[in-house]
């Protein structure tokens, strides 16, 4: 990686190599409505078979409608995939549909420093700050932003424009990190074309920290 290099999760996994010789695993998942009743419970068995499977270092889901929901799956799939995982709090969305996203990570490779909300029209994004767990992070930390976001689905003028407004909110955040800065952005995007304004403002070269699509689709 060159200082200014960024990476941008469209679909599903991705694999960061460029932090000297440690390698993170990255990896994102729609629960679809995940919350602490029989149909979630059912669901979570394939989800475990899912990570055990991949073993990612750093999961980030959406659709969590509630906190024991998160920490039934973090419990009954996470944990045992791997006993090192740590997740971070639990933060509602200040939008009214209870739809939220939450991030599990290896905490072998990753301490987490920070998180908070970034409100949209819709579903907010989460923004995490993790340092990596190396022997001289605290006299030379590596740091690594992570942004999840679950946009608007369904085409049409209207739906698009709801992704772009949120894909705004991302791009202004990046005016405020460093420009050096390693950046995560992903989630469910719901984006139909390359063509979309959101998918074509995330990729902008004028964008304060340049971001790239890794399978280039």
């Amino acid at each position: 990686f060159s200082q200014r290099t960024t990476i941008l999760i469209f679909v599903f996994l991705f694999a960061f190599n460029g932090f000297g010789q440690t390698r993170v695993k990255a990896m994102f998942y729609n629960l679809l409505n995940y919350e602490d009743n029989q149909v979630s419970r059912d669901k979570t068995v394939h989800l475990r078979n899912i990570l055990n499977e991949v073993s990612p270092d750093l999961f980030m889901v959406c659709e969590l409608e509630e906190e024991e929901g998160s920490d039934y799956l973090f419990a009954n799939a996470v944990l045992t995939h791997n006993s090192n995982f740590e997740k971070a709090e639990y933060q509602t969305s200040n939008a009214s549909i209870s739809l939220n996203q939450m991030v599990y990570y290896n905490s072998n490779k990753l301490i987490l420093e920070n998180q908070r909300v970034i409100p949209t029209t819709l579903r907010d994004i989460n923004h995490y700050t993790f340092r990596l767990n190396t022997v001289n992070s605290s006299s030379n930390p590596i740091r690594l932003e992570v942004f999840v976001t679950h946009l608007k689905a369904s085409e049409g003028f209207d739906n698009r424009f709801r992704r772009l407004l949120s894909v705004e909110e991302f791009v202004d955040e990046l005016d405020n990190i460093p420009q050096t800065s390693y950046v995560l952005f992903a989630g469910d995007f719901n984006f139909y074309s390359s063509n979309e304004e959101g998918y074509q403002l995330i990729l902008n070269e004028n964008n304060s920290i340049q971001m790239i699509d890794p399978i280039n689709r």
